[in-house]
């Protein structure tokens, strides 16, 4: 079977006075641009992959103007906006299956005060029936 695979388009309203991070465990992320006029905005990327060689470590790159493009978060990365401003992307991704007997976690929010996840890597890709059960619960 074909892993799940998914596309969404959206905006993602930035405020740096609530700086929530957020992960996606099981989700390696693809991000693209959709306007050449999105405010200039930065994402902070801290690796809390626990076998990463990196764990720990962040870095702040610019959000892409260039709607060319392609921002890939890895599962285990978060990733936190900073500066004021409306993003406009594109998002592509994969689901991949959460190992042991736990569902796959899709979406953490990690509030800016909070104690930073540590998460393991994901399995393989889900097949799309199974991505489309999980929806459904």
């Amino acid at each position: 079977m074909a892993p799940a695979r998914g596309s969404t388009s959206g905006h993602q309203p930035c405020d740096s006075t609530s700086p929530v991070a957020f992960a996606h465990p099981h989700l390696p992320l693809k991000l693209f641009p959709l306007l050449y006029d999105n405010p200039e905005m930065e994402l902070q990327l801290i690796d809390r992959r626990a076998d990463s060689p990196t764990f720990g470590a962040s870095q702040i790159l610019p959000f892409p103007q260039d709607s060319r493009a392609v921002l890939t978060i890895e599962p285990g990365v978060l990733m936190r906006a900073r500066r004021s401003g409306t993003l406009h992307y594109r998002v592509e991704y994969d689901v991949h299956d959460a190992r042991g007997a736990r569902l796959p976690e899709l979406f953490v929010p990690v509030p800016a005060d909070a104690i930073l996840p540590t998460f393991d890597a994901p399995g393989a890709a889900l097949a799309g029936n199974v991505v489309r059960e999980l929806a459904y619960r």
